[in-house]
């Protein structure tokens, strides 16, 4: 049996180690799993953050832009005088100026030099602000030290017609812009404001290699390219973004980037790359620390799951070695119970009980059967010659009757039916027969004491056919007799009433004796519960035989109980509720 235990032990530490390996190795799958989708969702994130972060500056540029063009139409002679510097010469500019100048209150002169410098300061990745002359065909470039540069264009309307509203040109964004006459509204020429995107490549830097920008055109040619970011994206992919939604992912097919389109314009829009090639090659700390945390989960597994296992073997040897002792006969052995509240403990506890259980029926069955044999012998001293004794009873009883004393005559009835239920009757009869034998024993000492006791017995007639041990009630009633009467009052009584509680027979004897003094109350109560009432053999019959024999027969729970009543003494009997012998 022992091998087969640890057998048993030994499959159960193989299987829940192999459990506990698959579900680290599974959590480890998933761990991994879980840091790649969030490596590929933050760098997502990241890509798309920079798309925005690009849009969001050319953004910029082009609110910066549309303030700059309509700066020009606040002022009537910031208006006035750049079209008038758009279709005059420099010299006939300056000249008009300074009578313009000398002829106004103002203390500055608000002209062409002041909106370039507005313009400069208004923002600070403006390059360059150049007008476009339609009437001199020229080309004036103002830069951040308010120098011009003039230069004459040739075919002046084909050039204007190629010119887009935005174009890029040596990261540089370029915004061509019409000036108007306030007056006719009649185009005069073209504002071309000139932005440096060397920020955009910053932006980019800040990001690492892993990202990449470029902006294209409504013809998907590539507008703008980092200035370290040789790769570009093909036609093709720019063609599969077109039907994308802002915001969603285009994988490149045959290459790890994902695309992610950022509408710009209707002419514009801006695209960020993400590369995916080593977005799995995890830092290698984190599959050391990975390998390390699973070596000591399952280390401490290990030694949980052992410790647990032994702890169950002690429990189960226990339980085996306390077989062996009941096997040999040993019935008060009991297998120690922890704290555990689990499958073990309730067997123990069972088991324990169990030999308790069984410890104490043979003890009330070998007590029992030791009573019955002193019960028999006595019977069998009592059985001397019982025919004679019944027939010198009844001569003597028929004498007296013939004599004309009834009295005697009904004494020596009671005494004979007495004897006859002592010696005949089995050692277990009914609740009836019991009665019948207390009443007839009651009614002679009611002769003895004529006019100084009586009795009353109160009893349902549906528990009369109940078991009861012979000789049960009437040593109680014999014990009031002998302690408890006073013999100098005459309204001397006994009560006896039976009941049902649950699934017993209560008797109850009441007298408005003597009582029973506390300290042998206590006593008398002590030696019913104590070895006293196991051992009755130097006792005569009396109470404590009384419950002795109760409890021999029926077990602990049952027997009798003494107190006092508010006028004597009060005697309680309790027995099993069971049908008699014979009925």
């Amino acid at each position: 049996m022992l091998a087969k235990k640890s057998m048993l032990y030994n499959n159960l530490f193989l299987t829940y180690s192999l459990v506990i390996i698959c579900l680290i190795g599974g959590f480890d799958l998933y761990l991994i799993n879980y840091v790649v989708s969030e490596s590929k969702s933050n760098r997502i994130s990241l890509g798309e953050q920079l798309g925005y972060n690009a849009n969001e500056l050319l953004k910029e540029i082009e609110n910066s832009n549309k303030f700059i063009v309509s700066s020009m139409y606040y002022d009537y002679m910031l208006s006035n005088d750049i079209i008038y510097f758009l279709n005059n010469h420099s010299n006939d500019y300056l000249k008009n100026k300074l009578d313009s100048f000398s002829g106004s209150n103002h203390f500055t002169y608000n002209g062409v030099e002041r909106f370039v410098a507005s313009a400069f300061i208004s923002n600070n990745k403006v390059e360059n602000i150049i007008f476009l002359s339609e009437k001199l065909n020229e080309v004036r470039s103002f830069n951040h030290d308010n120098q011009i540069y003039i230069e004459k264009i040739e075919n002046y309307e084909t050039v204007i017609q190629k010119l887009p509203e935005l174009f890029f040109s040596e990261n540089k964004l370029y915004h061509v812009n019409s000036i108007n006459n306030p007056d006719t509204l009649v185009e005069e020429g073209k504002l071309i404001v000139v932005y440096d995107l060397s920020e955009v490549n910053n932006i980019v830097a800040k990001y690492g290699a892993n990202y990449n920008l470029c902006i294209y055109d409504e013809q998907y040619q590539t507008a703008y390219l980092p200035e370290d970011k040789s790769e570009e994206p093909s036609k093709e992919s720019l063609l599969a973004l077109s039907d994308l939604k802002e915001g969603e992912e285009y994988k490149i097919p045959g290459n790890h980037q994902s695309l992610f389109k950022t509408k710009f314009s209707d002419e514009l829009s801006v695209i960020t790359a993400i590369s995916m090639q080593n977005l799995i090659e995890a830092p290698q700390i984190f599959y050391s620390s990975i390998l390390l945390l699973d070596l000591f989960l399952i280390f401490v597994s290990a030694v949980i799951l052992k410790w647990k296992l032994e702890k169950l073997t002690r429990r189960t040897d226990a339980i085996l070695e306390v077989m062996e002792e009941v096997k040999e006969g040993n019935l008060k052995v009991k297998i120690p119970i922890g704290d555990e509240m689990d499958e073990i403990s309730y067997i123990s506890q069972n088991f324990n009980e169990m030999c308790s259980e069984l410890d104490r029926y043979i003890n009330k069955s070998y007590l029992a059967e030791i009573n019955q044999k002193k019960a028999e012998m006595i019977a069998l001293q009592n059985q001397i010659n019982p025919h004679f004794l019944y027939n010198t009873l009844e001569c003597i009883r028929m004498k007296a009757v013939c004599n004309g004393d009834k009295d005697v005559g009904k004494m020596l009835y009671n005494l004979s039916f007495l004897f006859r239920k002592q010696v005949k009757d089995h050692n277990f009869i009914t609740l009836e027969s019991e009665l019948e034998y207390c009443t007839r024993y009651m009614e002679i000492f009611k002769f003895r004491y004529r006019e100084k006791f009586d009795f009353k017995i109160n009893c349902p007639d549906e528990l009369l056919d109940n078991e009861m041990i012979k000789f049960a009630i009437q040593p109680l009633i014999e014990n009031y007799f002998m302690h408890g009467i006073k013999l100098e009052e005459t309204n001397n009584f006994i009560e006896i009433n039976v009941s049902k509680e649950s699934e017993n027979i209560k008797v109850i004897i009441d007298d408005n004796g003597k009582g029973i003094p506390p300290e042998k109350l206590t006593q008398l109560n002590e030696s019913l519960t104590g070895e006293l009432c196991r051992n009755t053999a130097n006792q005569s019959i009396g109470i404590i035989n009384a419950h002795a024999r109760i409890v021999g027969a029926y077990g602990e729970g049952y027997g009798v109980q003494l107190d006092n009543n508010s006028k004597g003494a009060r005697v309680v009997i309790m027995i099993p509720c069971k049908r008699g012998p014979n009925v």
